[in-house]
């Protein structure tokens, strides 16, 4: 079986063959947030070696043979790989996730981190003359791309309004003196406008030679150390979520919530995950034994999801 054929039949799509086309890649997108996870199941996992898997054949094994998910790097990087593949011009744009009150964070906190931890896919279809930003891997991005396009209002199948605004600080200097521009990605989240990410404009600019993935990935191996250390976000509490435009499933800690619609005047279940066993069943993981030891400090992180 393809590479290609191995991840259509993960999404759940039979035509074939696939044309690079945005509603190719509107659906592509939707599939993957609906049935790959976003996941850090195995940094909880006592002897697990390698929670992060950055290098591509390692990474394709994961997430097509083992049938399992990851984090924002592994989740945008495959997808890229795929893009690529399918004959779309992708570029991976290094952004600075903003820690609010949703990832646990008193709000006189809220900022942007200080360095660049995420990054989104820049897409072209080969044909069409606009430009996509593509999420899998923040844990609730819009269902479908949006187009790159400064101050327009972007409402997805999924009900979630986005927008992509130009950095109101102007030109600034970062801390090794490079010269920065901005743009900001917000959704409309508590009656406002509120920041999501940021990227260096210079970076969002697509090369006339095709980006080669599976190398580029490599390049966030420095963020590895920061998602793994004992005291960051993604340590301190299991999380795994899918979602499709109607409803959210999401895991966080021992907690398994539902949000239905995903937007608008939603209804909220939740259900506590009582032992390892009903863990299991919930991931459909048969050998899977999480360590708790870091669930007292979790505290309100990744409760947004």
């Amino acid at each position: 079986m393809s590479f290609i054929d191995a991840y259509c039949r993960r999404l759940r799509i039979d035509e074939r063959p696939i044309e690079p086309t945005i509603e190719t890649l509107q659906l592509l997108t939707e599939r993957h947030l609906q049935y790959i996870p976003f996941e850090n199941i195995s940094m909880h996992l006592a002897d697990e070696k390698a929670p992060v898997v950055l290098e591509r054949e390692k990474l394709l094994h994961k997430i097509l043979i083992q049938q399992r998910g990851g984090c924002c790097l592994e989740l945008n990087g495959a997808y890229g790989i795929l893009l690529q593949e399918l004959g779309y011009r992708v570029q991976f744009v290094s952004c600075w996730v903003y820690a609010g009150a949703e990832r646990g964070h008193a709000s006189k906190k809220a900022k942007f981190r200080v360095q660049q931890t995420h990054f989104v896919l820049l897409v072209q279809p080969p044909k069409d003359t606009k430009k996509f930003l593509v999420d899998v891997g923040l844990g609730e991005p819009p269902c479908h791309p949006l187009p790159y396009i400064l101050n327009q209002k972007t409402t997805t199948p999924d009900g979630m309004q986005s927008r992509i605004a130009e950095d109101p600080r102007g030109s600034w200097k970062d801390g090794s003196g490079r010269e920065r521009k901005c743009h900001i990605l917000e959704w409309f989240n508590n009656n406002a406008w509120e920041p999501r990410l940021q990227w260096d404009a210079h970076d969002a600019v697509l090369d006339t030679n095709l980006f080669d993935a599976s190398s580029s990935l490599l390049r966030y191996q420095y963020v590895v150390p920061i998602l793994t250390h004992p005291k960051s976000t993604f340590s301190r509490k299991l999380i795994v979520c899918l979602l499709n435009r109607d409803e959210k499933l999401t895991l966080s800690g021992w907690t398994l919530k539902r949000t239905s619609p995903r937007f608008g005047n939603s209804i909220i279940t939740t259900k506590s995950v009582e032992s390892q066993n009903d863990l299991r069943k919930i991931l459909r993981l048969s050998d899977l034994t999480v360590n708790r030891s870091n669930e007292h400090h979790a505290g309100k992180i990744w409760d947004h999801l």
